[in-house]
């Protein structure tokens, strides 16, 4: 078989593999029986399954009408207006926009069958931009606002926006580079195909550098300094080495365990590897979280170790914290997964003493470092109350007389959590036992409150 048409062949595989990965993705099951409802088959939609764990799904634009009035029920669809960054849009003439060019998405290379592929193969499924990116997700929110609209039982033309969603879908398309090449011209029978160009990692630095991999061979010549950011390539003795593709990876070990929620994913207290394509994405992921500022204040205890104290915050929880933070931002960048809503730490490698809760603040910004705005301080009645109960405990002296903790911090707590508790809307469900100790109402029963309350906060308070 002559070179060039092993190079078709090749093409028709890698090509095949991509169909073949294609093919076992699937929608939410909820998702394709509306699209179902539509006559959209699996085989349409399945292109859209990238938008999973881009973007939060239950979000949507707001809908309503031209007067900036929300809610789209009965509404013409010619008439229905979408909210994006505080601005109402027309959706129809949105959407007839959206379906003149294509929607690149990049793949997962963790996967297979792209983890089993070369690294040449590999390179050639090309990283989205941060415009890309950017446009990606604004795309997957309209999907999902279509798919709300198709749900609503008084949407006045479900179809439409059916129809649009199938258009939309068509235009996705897998971000994919096509190996260069050129064929000799030497009178013969151009069948013979020479290779002018080769696309690796060329930063010795990395994990995945070409030239130490088995059966490559760089020129002496060729330099980590021929690649800069202004050009990614660099000519020696008529061949193109191209700068693509380079993995960088480093070691993050956590010393507590921290809860994200909204997407959930728990980071237990261990050690943690992470890999990266942007040697300075890292860098620049702690100047972001060096000059990030936490908004709020937990319960104001002055000499307790845990979350209310902010001095301890500060001092002792920050670094650690800002690894965690480190190692969700870099999947968010490389996996481009939706960035969790909520944060619980915990003390250790255990989730039953709780140090700190926070609300994750976000941005839509072309940076995926940018997207994450910073943490603010928070506490929900259920953390509050099992942190309170171990507090107690914890600063009790062992003949139960004395306090670590001064009465006049613990008076000021408990103001705190009082305060806090009703406005969530949360009964207070602490109280003291005979030996002191705090615990949960409902679990002692109404007998032994009775019996033990005033003996315990007499104790407690002394």
């Amino acid at each position: 078989m002559n070179n060039k048409g092993l190079h078709i062949v090749l093409e028709q595989n890698r090509r095949q593999d991509f169909l073949d990965w294609l093919e076992r993705q699937k929608q939410k099951e909820s998702v394709q029986q509306v699209l179902t409802k539509y006559e959209i088959t699996t085989e349409e939609s399945r292109n859209c399954t990238t938008c999973k764990g881009r973007i939060d799904a239950t979000a949507t634009w707001p809908l309503g009408n031209k007067d900036e009035e929300s809610g789209s029920d009965y509404l013409a669809f010619n008439q229905i207006y979408y909210k994006r960054n505080g601005v109402w849009n027309n959706l129809q003439d949105e959407l007839d926009k959206l379906i003149k060019d294509d929607i690149f998405y990049d793949v997962d290379k963790t996967e297979e069958p792209f983890k089993s592929m070369d690294q040449d193969e590999q390179d050639r499924y090309e990283e989205l931009t941060s415009l890309e990116v950017k446009r990606l997700k604004y795309i997957c929110y309209m999907l999902r606002t279509l798919i709300r609209y198709m749900e609503r039982e008084n949407s006045n033309d479900p179809a439409r926006a059916a129809d649009y969603w199938k258009k939309i879908c068509l235009k996705f398309k897998v971000k994919y580079k096509k190996e260069e090449e050129t064929t000799d011209d030497d009178g013969g029978d151009g069948d013979d195909t020479i290779v002018t160009k080769i696309f690796g990692c060329f930063d010795s630095t990395s994990e995945s550098y070409w030239c130490n991999k088995t059966g490559n061979e760089c020129p002496s010549e060729l330099s980590d300094d021929d690649f800069d950011n202004v050009s990614n390539r660099t000519e020696i003795d008529g061949i193109t080495y191209i700068h693509t593709g380079c993995t960088y990876e480093e070691s993050i070990t956590l010393e507590n365990t921290y809860q994200f929620l909204g997407p959930g994913a728990t980071l237990d207290a261990d050690t943690y590897y992470i890999t990266y394509k942007s040697k300075n994405m890292v860098v620049k992921i702690r100047e972001k979280l060096k000059e990030m500022t936490i908004e709020g204040a937990f319960a104001p205890i002055t000499n307790a170790p845990g979350f209310y104290n902010n001095e301890f915050y500060e001092n002792s929880l920050r670094p650690d914290l800002d690894n965690a933070l480190l190692i969700m931002l870099s999947s968010h960048c490389k996996d481009k997964k939706a960035i969790p809503q909520d944060l619980i730490v915990y003390e250790g490698n255990a989730t039953s003493k709780p140090l700190g809760e926070f609300r994750i603040k976000q941005e839509d910004s072309i940076n995926c470092i940018d997207d994450f705005d910073g943490l603010k301080a928070h506490e929900s009645g259920e953390i509050l109350q099992i942190r309170l109960k171990q507090l107690m405990f914890d600063e009790l002296s062992e003949d139960g007389t004395g306090h670590r903790v001064v009465s006049s911090d613990i008076d000021r707590f408990n103001q705190f959590i009082d305060n806090t508790l009703e406005r969530n809307g949360i009964e207070d469900d602490i109280i003291v036992d005979s030996d002191g100790k705090l615990q949960l109402e409902h679990l002692i029963g109404l007998g032994k409150i009775l019996e033990n309350k005033p003996i315990g906060l007499e104790k407690i308070l002394k």
